[in-house]
């Protein structure tokens, strides 16, 4: 029986840790402002993932930026807190023209680039790296690394590290790994001067360097930089739970890619655990442990355990992520794919429909994101011996690899 080849929703090992900057201007007015409320408040309806209503409360406040003595200000901040918000949701087309009216913002009002410069590059930067679209990530970037370095004073800075992390981890997308290692390394170089080197602010470059290492088969040194990361984290357990959480889930992605089942398991199990009794129910991060743990399950062939537990992250990413979420659609992906595998394609074929239609509306029609949709279903199309469907949906995935490459 030929398997699906799924989009699976991985445990991220490599952490692009460039914070994207939800920005919020702390007047010493800010009590009577209505501008600083709706920003407020914004903040914290985006955090018990009432999106509706925060993108309300967005607009709202870009209307009494544009009223405001400090006008330029207070819409940039407007402006890319919801270009941030359509991008925690996938909607990303509604992203890119706010961000990009805050870089036109900050160069009117900036005499020279600054810090906010570098942030604006870095947040268009890591939306183009989110559609696939590294060409145009890649000099925004660099921009923002040179920036940094050069605003900054010295080298030795955390965000020059951040800057080095996206950097790396863009590479690693394009399979440029040697290139990827030594910015992981000049990165954690940085963290550890700046940090110490047992602070768990050097994790996110050393799960960055570990993941590059076993990328590359270097499994020993992967292992030795993953399990430093996770002993830093079990030091600061009482203040930051959900850290080793983290560096739970990498070591047990670790042990899973080199089929130590046995070794995995628990791990992912303590991951869950964490974040459950420490996060909203609802958190984005719980599903992420859930699926990891079912993936676990699929490879060992406990389909019907995997399967509970692809639907239980399902619920959760439809609650906190929207119904239009690419990782919504990677969770459809995973349950159609435990359907094909025990042969039930009728039930696989409306999942993989439905993925594809999310990331269609996400990604555009012409977006090499959307391959692997297309060729899943197409599998399965050929299976129910729909065959001209299929055949459709081969010839557009085979077109839009070709004309990326080109």
């Amino acid at each position: 029986m030929k398997n699906l080849n799924p989009i699976y929703l991985k445990p991220t090992i490599i952490i692009y840790f460039v914070v994207i900057f939800v920005i919020s201007i702390n007047l010493i007015y800010a009590q009577t402002d209505n501008w600083q409320t709706f920003i407020d408040n914004a903040q914290k309806q985006e955090n018990l993932y009432h999106y509706s209503r925060a993108e309300k409360l967005l607009n709202q406040a870009i209307e009494k930026a544009k009223k405001s003595k400090l006008q330029t200000t207070k819409l940039f901040t407007s402006l890319t807190n919801l270009a941030l918000l359509y991008q925690t949701q996938g909607k990303y087309a509604q992203a890119e023209p706010l961000f990009k009216q805050a870089i036109t913002i900050n160069k009117k009002t900036s005499r020279s680039e600054n810090s906010n410069t570098a942030y604006c590059f870095t947040n268009l930067a890591l939306l183009y790296q989110a559609q696939g679209q590294y060409t145009q990530a890649e000099p925004l970037f660099k921009q923002a690394l040179a920036i940094n370095k050069k605003t900054l004073g010295r080298i030795y800075h955390e965000n020059v590290a951040e800057d080095l992390n996206n950097l790396g981890s863009l590479y690693v997308n394009q399979h440029k790994y040697k290139q990827a290692e030594a910015l992981f390394k000049q990165a954690l170089i940085i963290d550890e001067k700046v940090f110490g080197l047992n602070h768990p602010n050097i994790c996110k470059s050393l799960y960055n360097l570990a993941n590059i290492f076993e990328l590359q088969g270097n499994y020993l040194q992967s292992e030795k930089l993953f399990k430093r990361a996770l002993s830093i984290n079990q030091t600061v357990i009482k203040l930051q739970p959900t850290l080793i959480a983290l560096s739970l889930t990498n070591l047990a992605t670790f042990y899973q890619t080199q089929s130590k089942y046995a070794q995995a398991e628990p791990l992912f199990k303590q991951a869950l655990s964490i974040r459950e009794k420490f996060l909203d129910p609802n958190n984005p991060n719980i599903a992420l442990s859930l699926s990891n743990l079912a993936l676990l399950y699929q490879a060992q062939g406990k389909y019907a355990q995997a399967k509970i537990l692809f639907k239980q992250a399902l619920t959760i990413n439809d609650k906190s992520l929207g119904l239009c979420h690419p990782q919504v659609a990677s969770t459809l992906t995973n349950i159609a794919m435990i359907y094909n595998l025990q042969d039930n394609y009728i039930k696989a074929e409306p999942l993989l429909q439905h993925a594809l239609v999310i990331n269609v509306k996400a990604y555009g029609l012409h977006n090499p994101k959307i391959v692997p949709n297309l060729n899943n279903l197409a599998l399965v199309l050929r299976k129910l011996n729909k065959l001209l469907q299929a055949q459709k949906l081969e010839l557009r995935a085979k077109v839009i690899l070709e004309n990326n490459h080109n």
